[in-house]
């Protein structure tokens, strides 16, 4: 069994050419849709291409998300379109859903309505949707409601080379402290921050923290993380089709090639992702 746990699949109505992007949505649409591979990418993030990346891999499963917007009312068309999808392939997908959590009350009634429609986490982008991590009269809110309703948050993390506002290791070290309670998988190994397993004052605040491997520009830090994070704490997750190779299967294929012993794999490749939605 091989379980994909982090990939975006985007609505067909944001793929037409006429479709017109609110102001304050100029940033996603620069990134996403306007970036100089994202012809490739958003093709490939079509449902019937990710089932068809799913069969090339030999993937049994992906969970699926939308976009975390800067509208909330934006999220929640992506999380209908979620639910819409998984409504039609139940035995290939599983959903996450997207919130603002700086429309508060919006939020909260999202994250409950993503619980009601069978979701099993939140993704967030903070850098994207201008708050931190650690901003607490922000995040205090929703974390609760997210701990209430025993979901996941898969939120972004950039990694040190370049500053993302919001986002970086530290933010969600702070996060991860003050939440020790809730069940976090911290994307694209944390940003590093999985190296602090190493130091002892650190070590205890990250025990109870999972990390994704969606670092497909540098999957040798897997290997690394493989020896470092325990054996029940990191998860097969590629961001697809917005990863840099644009491939599920390459990240398969170079994971294979680090002879990480069969135990270990079967724990990253879908027992760790099932025992977390199943706990």
């Amino acid at each position: 069994m091989i379980i994909d746990s982090h990939v975006h699949t985007i609505r067909e109505d944001l793929l037409s050419s006429d479709y017109i992007f609110e102001p304050e949505e100029k940033q996603i649409e620069k990134i996403i849709f306007l970036h100089n591979k994202s012809c490739e990418a958003l093709e490939k993030s079509k449902p019937l291409n990710i089932l068809q990346s799913m069969r090339e891999s030999n993937i049994d499963k992906s969970v699926i998300m939308g976009l975390p917007w800067v509208k909330n009312v934006n999220c929640q068309k992506d999380n209908d379109f979620i639910y819409n999808t998984i409504l039609k392939y139940p035995d290939k997908f599983i959903g996450y859903g997207v919130i603002q959590p700086l429309e508060t009350n919006q939020a909260i009634k999202e994250i409950i309505r993503c619980k009601s429609m069978g979701f099993k986490g939140i993704k967030i982008i903070p850098n994207w949707q201008h708050y931190s991590l650690d901003d607490f009269e922000i995040m205090d809110p929703v974390m609760k409601v997210i701990i209430d309703n025993d979901m996941i948050l898969l939120p972004h993390i950039e990694h040190p080379y370049r500053f993302s506002r919001g986002d970086m290791p530290y933010n969600l070290f702070n996060l991860v402290k003050r939440f020790p309670e809730a069940k976090i998988i911290a994307s694209h190994l944390g940003g590093m921050l999985f190296m602090y397993y190493l130091y002892n004052h650190t070590k205890k605040y990250l025990d109870n923290m999972y990390f994704d491997m969606a670092v497909s520009a540098s999957m040798s830090m897997v290997k690394i993380a493989s020896e470092i994070i325990p054996e029940n704490n990191l998860l097969f997750g590629t961001d697809y089709p917005f990863n840099s190779c644009h491939s599920q299967k390459i990240m398969l294929d170079d994971l294979f090639s680090y002879n990480i012993n069969e135990h270990l794999l079967e724990k990253y490749l879908s027992k760790n992702f099932q025992v977390l939605i199943e706990e």
